[in-house]
């Protein structure tokens, strides 16, 4: 099995494809026999692409047996065991399709100047063009499609149409809407938006928090850190201005918030949120990478506030440090997970500068490992740093 990953080690979120019948595999990934009629080619495209577009885009399931069943299967993992003594991170995707599943809306948000999923799923031509290199085994390279047939088209297209059907941590889940989601995601010119790993999340609390802990989310995201703040058994407040995601963030609150622990939400920038003093245990967030992912059109995202890199440093982020300096208590911790990009290529060394310039002592770096290939595996810094 080859997990998908994107740009930052988390979108897939569960999204695979399993081939069976390795041998029929040529050395660039082509199935042989397949599919041999041009013509029969063209016709299954038209008429997969015309099912697809009848039944909709292929998001994550909603219905609840399925979300009771990933939450169910987040809980039992061993996510504090991901910590090496090197203090890498190692990945595990458990509890991303659950987050994404709250979030349709993240198919259309935009990445730079990179395609969305939703436009290539609402454009003819290039919907075609994927189906055609999943048709043809082209597109994913040498990993393979379940319950392949060589000897018959039709089982690729059977999996296409939706009539197979794959049991996934106890929930249903049709094996074709998985591997739509990531033709979409990873064809090219295309970016989804990330999320940051529950399983990550909660190991990070339970190190530097502990059970009953307040942990501030300066920037809550798609739902991957709320989750591991509910499996790590803290009170969570959170910050996040998007419309769209603050319910989504609501309504994981609802059907899996712990009783015993509050989830302070609040719809506003981590900017302009002032915590009491002295009150926090933790803070730590993965910020906005300045203007990669546009989350919204709401006038409190700070992309739109800030023209360039330093007056978003000044407006956006030494604020936000602020504000957490604030929060903290004395002794503890707040964690930034922060990547350079084109657009801010002194992202990590100007957020270590400005925590530095705040107050804080700079006290160690963790690292996030973004695949599960430990060969050219590569990672993100999280900085950890310590109010005195």
């Amino acid at each position: 099995m080859k997990k998908l990953t994107d740009k930052k080690g988390a979108a897939t979120l569960g999204d695979f494809v399993d081939i069976q019948g390795e041998e029929n595999i040529t050395s660039k990934g082509n199935l042989k026999g397949v599919i041999e009629n041009e013509e029969q080619l063209q016709s299954n495209i038209d008429d997969i692409y015309s099912y697809w577009q009848e039944r909709g885009f292929p998001y994550y399931a909603t219905d609840k047996e399925y979300r009771e069943s990933q939450f169910k299967t987040l809980q039992s993992t061993d996510f504090k065991g991901l910590l090496t003594e090197d203090k890498v991170i190692k990945p595990n995707q458990t509890g991303l399709s659950l987050a994404w599943s709250y979030m349709p809306h993240s198919f259309g948000i935009r990445c730079g100047k990179m395609k969305t999923p939703m436009e290539i799923y609402e454009s003819e031509e290039h919907f075609k063009k994927g189906i055609k290199k999943l048709l043809t085994g082209s597109f994913f390279g040498k990993f393979l499609v379940g319950d392949l047939d060589p000897r018959k088209a039709s089982n690729i297209y059977a999996n296409l149409e939706g009539r197979s059907e794959v049991d996934t941590d106890g929930a249903k889940k049709h094996k074709s809407e998985s591997i739509m989601r990531s033709l979409l995601r990873r064809y090219t010119g295309t970016q989804c938006v990330s999320n940051f790993r529950p399983t990550a999340a909660a190991c990070l609390y339970t190190h530097f928090a502990f059970p009953g802990a307040v942990v501030w989310d300066m920037s809550m995201g798609y739902g991957g850190r709320i989750l591991g703040a509910i499996i790590s058994d803290i009170n969570y407040i959170g910050t996040d201005p998007a419309e769209k995601t603050f319910k989504g963030l609501q309504e994981i609150k609802k059907d899996f918030g712990r009783e015993n622990r509050h989830y302070f939400l609040n719809k506003c920038g981590s900017e302009t949120f002032e915590p009491k003093e002295n009150c926090l245990d933790f803070a730590f967030t993965s910020p906005p990478y300045f203007n990669w992912e546009q989350y919204g059109e709401e006038d409190g995202q700070s992309f739109k506030q800030y023209d360039g890199a330093e007056a978003w440093n000044n407006g956006f982020l030494r604020k936000t440090i602020q504000n957490a300096y604030r929060g903290l208590k004395k002794g503890r911790h707040m964690g930034l997970n922060v990547a350079n990009i084109k657009s801010h290529k002194t992202f990590e060394d100007d957020t270590v500068r400005i925590a530095v310039e705040e107050g804080f002592t700079h006290t160690d770096t963790y690292k996030l490992q973004l695949s599960s290939q430990e060969s050219g595996a590569k990672y993100e810094p999280i900085f950890i740093f310590q109010k005195k």
